[in-house]
């Protein structure tokens, strides 16, 4: 009886323990998910774009331009403007605006200590009249072609502001060949000057102070040594008149007191010397 019951122990004993040893051996299941490769993909294009714009962002914020110097030119001229002091090559021609710019770098610059370099293009028989900066403030000076080098080559200095620059020309003068016309010289007292025209029309700009003149056609001003006339008004001090005005003999064929202090000496022939006395008013 008693080995009976140990027997039956034993076998419950052997049977639990192949259990445990069958319950150690089967595998534990875990829920592990696949990552879809497509996912993966869409995810870092993502990623990729922003760091680029985020680079490209970063550069925006960081790039400078400088102060923008705007040109106002009229007929019979150009501007050329150029990206360094170097004149002689790069411009852009036909230039409407151009941006301050570092010296040294040639980088656009709104530090204060930037500058544009340009050249006044002219066509021919025209010449500068006149170079103007809208705001006087904005920088610190325009230099010519003696600092630049280069004939009609300015260079604006320490751009602080946005500016315009207006540039003016006119016809340029033919040099007058003077031994085309006679020469006639004033003699003066010190109570008198002389203003002396070209031509007949006393309205028009004159010469002041003028000491010496030429022998002109009446109409059109030219030199000539042919019916040649000089006409001229005598500037009085106050307080005295004209007391005579002679010319050399035999160099001309009359002269005219047109009233309120202007004349006119008629046909020169010749050099001549006009004397103009004055006298204290009566």
């Amino acid at each position: 009886m008693k080995k009976n019951v140990l027997k039956v122990v034993l076998s419950l004993l052997l049977a639990l323990s192949l259990f445990a040893l069958a319950s150690c051996a089967i595998p534990t299941t875990t829920n592990t998910e696949t990552a879809d490769p497509k996912t993966e993909t869409t995810e870092n294009t993502e990623n990729t774009e922003n760091t680029e714009n985020t680079e490209n962002t970063e550069n925006t914020e960081t790039e400078e331009t400088g102060f923008a110097v705007t040109f106002v030119v009229g007929e019979h001229a150009s501007v050329t403007a150029y990206p360094t002091q170097d004149m002689t090559s790069g411009g852009t021609e036909n230039a409407t605006v151009a941006y301050s710019i570092d010296k040294t770098t040639g980088k656009q610059t709104k530090s204060g200590e930037g500058q544009v370099n340009f050249v006044v293009v002219l066509e021919e028989g025209y010449v500068i009249d006149n170079i103007s900066i809208d705001n006087a403030e904005g920088y610190n000076n325009i230099k010519g072609s003696a600092d630049t080098g280069a004939e009609n080559g300015y260079r604006i200095t320490k751009i602080s502001a946005d500016l315009t620059v207006t540039i003016t020309v006119k016809e340029a003068t033919v040099p007058e060949n003077l031994e085309d016309g006679y020469q006639i010289t004033f003699v003066t007292d010190e109570h008198v000057s002389v203003t002396v025209y070209k031509a007949q029309d006393l309205t028009a700009a004159g010469e002041e102070n003028a000491t010496v003149a030429y022998s002109r056609d009446g109409a059109t001003g030219a030199l000539t040594k042919t019916d040649g006339q000089v006409n001229f008004v005598v500037v009085l001090e106050e307080g005295y008149e004209i007391d005579s005005v002679t010319a050399t003999e035999g160099t001309y064929k009359n002269i005219k007191n047109l009233g309120e202090g202007a004349w006119r000496i008629t046909k020169i022939t010749a050099d001549t010397t006009v004397t103009i006395a004055t006298k204290v008013a009566e």
